[in-house]
């Protein structure tokens, strides 16, 4: 071909008319968002599809809760994260679509990423509010031995039924206040010589020709929720200090007469 054919037929923007230009604009337009919807289009996908939400959660009884989302195809596997009070939980690699988290007061935010190679990305986070369960108060008894017993406090911990292990246990005599006498384990106690002792000095038996007066003397127990330091914490430890707040005190009473006094003092 000649100079002057390959000339002719060389392309020129400027040799288009109106309708052309605007034409082929059009054109460069479309074909641009094409490539770039390609680009973006699966990871919007990868994000949207996943579509994270909790199922109904019951705050009066339910010790999980449940994380469910929609399956991505071609997903190997799931990286879910959460955050709980400022704390980070990862799971990078988690199959199936559903995802159970252990109860604990506060916010908890949740999202889900779908594992398909580059083209992976984070849904929303999607929130609940939890809140705090109260522990019920145990029954309590004082017999006239001075000994004090305490029907066990439950708590559920994945569809489990649960004893707590540590009570506090305190003490009044007379018209003094409650004072305790540390954390016990099980469900009983005995406070004989403490009563004794309280009730000596209350008395004022120290002083000779003191006429005896019946004191009332009254225990009160509640289950504890605190973990102990020393030890490392069980994961049902950290879910009941996690979930629970300690309820109220349960309470009995003894009058102590001068007979029951010298018989605790045996």
């Amino acid at each position: 071909m000649s100079e002057e054919k390959k000339a002719k037929v060389k392309f020129s923007f400027k040799n288009l008319t109106k309708w052309q230009k605007v034409l082929f604009i059009v054109a460069i337009v479309v074909a641009t968002t094409a490539v770039a919807l390609a680009i973006a289009l699966p990871l919007t996908l990868g994000n949207k599809a996943v579509e994270p939400y909790f199922l109904r959660f019951d705050q009066n009884s339910d010790s999980q809760v449940t994380l469910v989302w929609n399956a991505v195809r071609g997903a190997s596997a799931y990286r879910v994260e959460y955050y709980f009070e400022g704390e980070e939980h990862v799971f990078s690699d988690v199959t199936g679509t559903r995802f159970y988290i252990d109860r604990k007061a506060g916010v908890l935010y949740a999202r889900v990423m779908p594992h398909v190679g580059d083209k992976s990305a984070f849904s929303e986070y999607v929130r609940q509010e939890i809140d705090m369960l109260t522990l019920a108060a145990p029954s309590v008894s004082l017999s006239e031995r001075g000994v004090a017993e305490w029907t066990n406090v439950y708590f559920k911990y994945r569809g489990e039924r649960l004893a707590v292990e540590n009570y506090d246990v305190q003490l009044k005599v007379g018209d003094g206040e409650f004072f305790s006498i540390g954390e016990r384990e099980g469900n009983s106690v005995d406070l004989a010589a403490l009563i004794v002792g309280s009730v000596f000095y209350e008395e004022g038996l120290e002083e000779q020709g003191i006429e005896w007066t019946d004191v009332e003397v009254s225990v009160r127990v509640r289950p504890c929720v605190d973990v102990n330091p020393v030890y490392t914490p069980t994961k049902q430890e950290l879910f009941l200090k996690g979930a629970y707040r300690e309820g109220d005190f349960g309470t009995a009473s003894l009058t102590v007469t001068k007979e029951i006094y010298e018989e605790m003092k045996v």
